[in-house]
This record gives structure tokens, C-alpha cells and sequence, in this order.
């Protein structure tokens, strides 16, 4: 039994097992031929162009590790560098449109409920949702 002490991490633990399903991981994987964190890459880049730094950041890797990312997207036709109009020294990664269809690819397979929802009432997924909407950071 589940102390309520225990309780937040035991959500925790459900969610991300939910979430970073290795079944739903493999599927991006097939679908694109790139392995899921190229591919979660790729769908961040598709959300709008990133200098090289925020990119970084934003995935949590180095700059060199980033740059290393960026040449095997760029390799496969699926981004391009493009220089910063507002200095040139900076790198601007954006997607291609073959990069763009890639990222809607992978947007199709994440976005897919799990066949499990089918499990729950309406009743249970309204309540759902809204628990999730007041654990949003944005609520």
C-alpha cells in the first residue's frame, strides 16, 4: 500500500512511464529513422528557428553536442544553418519542409492518446483532465 507520503512520487512515476512509453519511442524511432531524441530535437526545431546556444539549452546538451545533433539533421536534409542577420557570427538552426514533414510525423505518434484511455469513463477522463490542469505550471 501507497503511504500519502509516498503518493506524489508514485503519480510521478506513473506519468512519465505513461508519457516516455518505450513502445511510443520505438514507433518515432520507425517512422523517421532518427532515434527518439533526434527526433524530440527535430520537433523542437520545427516550433521555430533556434540559434545554436538555445537549442543547447533547450534540449539540455552542450554546445558541441548540439552541433554534432545539427550535423546529422543537416546530413539527412532535415534542418539547415542559416546565419543571424542580426550577427553574423551566430547560427540560426531551421527546419526544411522535408524536416517539417518529419516533425509532423513525429507530432502524429506523440500526440495519439494511449490505447489505455479507452479504459476510462468520461466521467474519469474530465477529472483527469482537469488534475492535470492544476498541476500545469501554467494554471
Amino acid at each position: 500500500m501507497t503511504t500519502s507520503k509516498e503518493l506524489p512520487q508514485a503519480i510521478w512515476d506513473q506519468m512519465r512511464d505513461l508519457v516516455l512509453d518505450d513502445d511510443r519511442r520505438r514507433e518515432v524511432e520507425r517512422a523517421t529513422g532518427l532515434s527518439f531524441w533526434r527526433a524530440r530535437s527535430l520537433r523542437r526545431i520545427a516550433q521555430g528557428d533556434l540559434r545554436m546556444s538555445d537549442l543547447a539549452r533547450v534540449i539540455g546538451v552542450s554546445a558541441p553536442q548540439a552541433t554534432v545533433l545539427v550535423d546529422v539533421l543537416e546530413e539527412r536534409g532535415l534542418v539547415r544553418r542559416i546565419v543571424d542577420p542580426r550577427d553574423a557570427r551566430v547560427k540560426i538552426v531551421r527546419t526544411t519542409a522535408k524536416g517539417r514533414r518529419v516533425a509532423d510525423t513525429i507530432s502524429a505518434v506523440l500526440r495519439r492518446p494511449p490505447d489505455t484511455m479507452a479504459s476510462l469513463t468520461t466521467t474519469e477522463r474530465r477529472t483527469l483532465l482537469e488534475l492535470l490542469h492544476r498541476l500545469s505550471p501554467e494554471s
